[in-house]
């Protein structure tokens, strides 16, 4: 599990500042200005993790997949993906934040509106895939991590109670919908074959800067119409603290809306972060000129809250020597754009082509649609003339799932 951020969550406050043990301070100034003479006093101070991690950890325990904090798509994708939101096929990333940054979908052909317009290199779609889908949870589901208990001392909504140093909770108001990929070993495969590909894509033009093993094949998903999420922080054990998540007065309704979605909001005691979706912002936005009849009852399935991957694992010296390859490649495209601008803007060129390279927006589409190509073809030429520098294996080895040089594991 990686350290807290620096960062707290927003309703979460910093610790306070962290007391000093008496053993760190010269005896003098001890005895005079903290009073102490005798003995030694320590005092432990618990500080609360970030939000979305608390969540991961608690709803991580129930065996869906990996529970998104952030479970709505990226505005900045197109509108086709966002109307429907994470399928089956999706490649990318999590981002530390908790949502899911999606990058291509290889069950779709490269010319459909979802993909970018530079796709990695020799990208096939795969083919004759089997998807099941199902309703997974009711209406007025929930998950809780088990120090979490529901109340019904409180209705109408769903009421919770807990005393726990941390919890999580998931309210379902529409229930959930899971949709699952069946021949898991098709696309296995298909992900060994191509997995290094993928990771000279993802690091090279796209500039995710990805590390090993966080690259994500999606084979399933739960997706939901709304949710509510609460992650609980609890500084004091021996306080109860309470949870309510219910609906509210939505008085947006018209003659071209007369039904209005419903609202809803969580009312809560203590240290805790809770969340409700989607925002009706973003749902008018997909309304605006839908005639895809993709809207059930005025309302999307594209809210995802737990996804199925294949995580894709690169050996180690494969993932060295495509980073090399990232690298050396960057080196000629900013050769080229300082020869483009003359040697009178070399300098402040290679100061501001030195900071563009190291922050990425992998969930802009755009960027991904325009500008990509000429990248692709930095790459490309530059990797003809390192192979002295990249270790690959021979183009006649079997391909395995699990080898030195990669592997594909269900997550």
């Amino acid at each position: 599990m990686a350290p807290p951020s620096a960062t707290t969550s927003r309703d979460i406050p910093p610790p306070p500042p962290q007391e000093v043990h008496r053993s760190q301070i010269p005896n003098s100034i001890a005895d005079n200005e903290l009073g102490l003479s005798s003995y030694h006093t320590t005092t432990i101070i618990y500080s609360p993790d970030n939000s979305n991690k608390i969540y991961e950890r608690h709803l991580g325990l129930k065996q869906r997949g990996f529970p998104l904090w952030i479970p709505e798509p990226n505005r900045r994708l197109p509108m086709e993906y966002r109307r429907k939101g994470v399928h089956v096929g999706d490649v990318g990333i999590i981002t530390p934040s908790g949502a899911f940054s999606f990058l291509f979908n290889v069950c779709l052909p490269p010319n459909h509106p979802i993909n970018p317009s530079t796709l990695p290199e020799g990208f096939t779609p795969i083919q004759s895939l089997v998807i099941r889908e199902y309703s997974e949870f009711k209406p007025e589901s929930y998950l809780a991590s088990t120090a979490i208990e529901k109340t019904n001392n409180d209705p109408p909504g769903l009421s919770f109670m807990t005393s726990a140093a941390e919890g999580a909770v998931l309210t379902l108001p529409d229930g959930a919908v899971a949709l699952d990929l069946e021949n898991i070993p098709q696309i296995r495969a298909y992900a060994a074959a191509h997995i290094e590909n993928w990771y000279r894509y993802i690091n090279g033009p796209r500039g995710c800067e990805a590390k090993n093993g966080e690259v994500r094949l999606v084979i399933g998903c739960d997706k939901a119409t709304s949710w509510g999420m609460a992650a609980v922080a609890n500084l004091s054990q021996h306080k109860t603290h309470y949870l309510k998540y219910c609906s509210v007065v939505n008085t947006g309704g018209s003659e071209a809306q007369p039904a209005p979605i419903p609202l809803y909001k969580w009312d809560y005691t203590g240290l805790a972060e809770a969340r409700v979706g989607p925002d009706l912002n973003e749902i008018a936005d997909l309304k605006r000129d839908d005639d895809s009849n993709v809207a059930v009852d005025g309302k999307y399935w594209n809210q995802c809250l737990f996804m199925r991957t294949l995580n894709l694992t690169l050996g180690e010296e494969v993932f060295e020597a495509i980073n090399r390859e990232v690298e050396v490649a960057l080196v000629v495209q900013m050769q080229q754009f300082q020869k483009s601008v003359g040697p009178s803007t070399a300098t402040s060129s290679h100061r501001t082509i030195g900071s563009q390279t190291g922050s990425n927006d992998s969930g802009n589409h755009q960027d991904a649609q325009s500008g990509k190509a000429s990248d692709s073809a930095v790459f490309a030429s530059t990797k003809s003339s390192i192979d002295s520098m990249t270790t690959s294996r021979s183009p006649t080895a079997p391909v395995c799932l699990r080898s030195k040089f990669y592997s594909v594991t269900l997550c």
